[in-house]
């Protein structure tokens, strides 16, 4: 089986208490690069560190690029969605452009999904990952 790769354009996050489990998409909006994966708690709180130790660097004063965030509109979100896929590897790599390179895999469907984001994106995605954590239930209320 060959391994799909899919370039990610834009990342939404819920949470699905039926679940218990966060639920990453990304590209949404496009039907056909729209990838979703179950995060489960261990696996996010294995992440959390390794997104703390990127986020923690210091930009340089001339690389302050504006953040993008715009709200998901829900209804082509649900018109969209597609079975998720749980959310088993993710690799990262620190590129010299001050940007990083992460992919989101699922090795059982052969699926991955790839970010280039530059510093302020990288924290954006960690802020939203920790603002759709269910802090309390999930034991990070102090996060």
């Amino acid at each position: 089986m060959s391994q799909i790769v899919i370039p990610i354009k834009t990342f939404t996050c819920t949470y699905s208490a039926k679940e218990d489990r966060l639920l990453l998409t990304m590209n949404y909006q496009e039907i056909n690069e729209r990838v979703d994966f179950w995060l489960t708690r261990s696996f996010l709180l294995k992440l959390l560190p390794i997104f703390f130790d990127l986020t923690t660097e210091q930009l340089p004063p001339q690389a302050s690029p504006a953040s993008s965030n715009t709200s998901t509109d829900a209804s082509t979100y649900v018109l969209t969605q597609k079975a998720p896929m749980l959310l088993e590897s993710v690799d990262f790599q620190k590129l010299t452009d001050n940007r990083h390179r992460i992919v989101f895999k699922n090795i059982e469907n052969a699926t991955s999904a790839e970010a280039f984001l530059e510093q302020v994106n990288l924290e954006s995605f960690v802020q939203l990952l920790l603002n759709t954590t269910p802090k309390y239930e999930w034991g990070m209320y102090h996060i």
